[in-house]
């Protein structure tokens, strides 16, 4: 009752009261009315630990911030700041202003707006760049992507009060197809970095260098939507080659529009950037307001770009640089500790060792390509055994999440920062 309030707790009990359908003990009534709170609100934001061997887990929040960073930022932002206010001319400021201008110097972009997600951003882009009946929006039919949990580029589109118009085929759009299909109500071209999957084969897609005089000739926007907002060299981290912002902007990309919370390797936001005049209008859009970010993610936000204005400091500064730079020494060195930890623990039937693993990226970002790492391998004495020891480990004071995979529980070791917290942690099993 003091836990949760009478309310919630009455509420519970009339639930479980009618799925029963019956007189129950007063401890069973108790004991299931406290597992049913903790299961629907009692966890609330529940840290865990990441040995998925996914860095970019969407169900797990995506990119990881830097704790000592977010504590201090957090503490300062949750007073009262100037959010909107500039303290040197004491009028009404722009919220996004210190972020813009970071995100700009790293990219050269003119201009930016900082919106919720991507799909928000790419939802303001389009509905700015309409107008009146010029409505139509050209894409090749190869990059009419679905981002996750059945978020549609049609669906985003048909929201933003915009006309989708297909090009070319799943396989082969030529520049010649987005020219033929340029009439006077096209508002915009629009090509999407496939982040999330692959085609391969047979293939053909126009970079923004073949579209450039297209849409120059004919006065029409040209927009990239790069979805996983890569803005570094990825290549130094032994990954390929990424698409980067600054390079959609030079090669000709009026606009062009990002996530915050994957390969940037921040909180989840959207970025919208280019054309200075374009931009202004997006951020003049009726839209805008409802999609903007609050004053914590800003300051997050502006945080982690700072970091990129300092290259060398990157893989410190940044969690998910840090993991993709952490060395096979390293590894191997928290795998020892991990088994060393667990074995004891372990009874007859139980083995752990460590082994040769490969993570990805995760959350849509550079699909089909793996990273070296290395995992604890444990293995039960039956797949049921093995499933409760998993559980197990989920149901620690922070729980530890792995992977199953060819009959044993691997522990991936690249996504973790805290080596000796997670030992601690796991000392929590006891036998097991």
């Amino acid at each position: 009752m003091t836990r949760y309030g009478r309310m919630v707790v009455r509420n519970a009990l009339r639930e479980i009261g009618e799925a029963q359908q019956g007189e129950a003990e007063l401890n069973t009534l108790a004991s299931d009315t406290a597992r049913h709170l903790d299961r629907a609100i009692g966890g609330g934001v529940t840290r865990v630990f990441n040995m998925t061997g996914v860095l970019l887990h969407s169900n797990l929040g995506r990119a990881v911030l830097d704790g000592d960073a977010s504590v201090r930022i957090v503490r300062e932002a949750s007073g009262h700041l100037a959010l909107e206010l500039n303290v040197h001319t004491g009028k009404r400021g722009n919220r996004e202003s210190a972020a813009a201008a970071a995100i700009c110097a790293i990219t050269g972009s003119e201009a930016a707006a900082i919106v919720n997600n991507n799909a928000a951003a790419v939802m303001l882009m389009l509905a700015s760049l309409k107008r009146g009946a010029r409505n139509q929006v050209i894409v090749s039919r190869g990059e009419l992507v679905e981002i996750g949990g059945s978020f549609r580029l049609p669906d985003i589109m048909r929201v933003a009060n915009v006309k989708l118009i297909e090009v070319g085929t799943t396989n082969v759009t030529r520049a010649s197809d987005y020219f033929e299909a340029i009439n006077a109500r096209t508002c915009a071209i629009l090509k999407v970095h496939t982040s999330n999957y692959a085609v391969r084969g047979y293939t053909r897609v126009e970079s923004l260098q073949a579209l450039r005089p297209i849409a120059e000739a004919e006065h029409i926007p040209l927009c990239m939507d790069l979805g996983s907002g890569c803005l570094v060299d990825m290549t130094k981290f032994g990954l390929p080659k990424e698409p980067r912002v600054s390079e959609a902007i030079k090669q000709g990309a009026q606009l062009v529009t990002f996530s915050g919370d994957k390969l940037l390797g921040s909180v989840q936001a959207g970025f919208l950037l280019g054309d200075r005049s374009l931009i202004e209008r997006a951020n003049h859009h009726p839209m805008k307001r409802s999609l903007r970010l609050d004053k914590i993610r800003l300051a997050l936000l502006t945080e982690t770009l700072k970091a990129y204005q300092s290259p060398q400091t990157l893989t410190k500064r940044v969690p998910l640089f840090r993991a993709l730079a952490r060395s096979h020494k390293e590894l191997q060195r928290s795998a020892d500790k991990v088994c060393e930890t667990l074995a004891p623990m372990l009874a007859s039937g139980y083995s752990c060792r460590t082994i040769e693993a490969a993570c990805e990226m995760g959350s849509g970002s550079m699909p089909g390509v793996t990273l070296a790492s290395l995992a604890v391998e444990i293995r039960a004495p039956s797949q049921a055994a093995l499933k409760r020891f998993d559980q197990r480990l989920r149901t620690l004071p922070v729980p530890v999440l792995g992977r199953i995979h060819a009959g044993a529980l691997l522990l991936d070791l690249r996504a973790i920062d805290d080596v000796g917290a997670l030992l601690t942690n796991l000392g929590g099993l006891g036998s097991a």
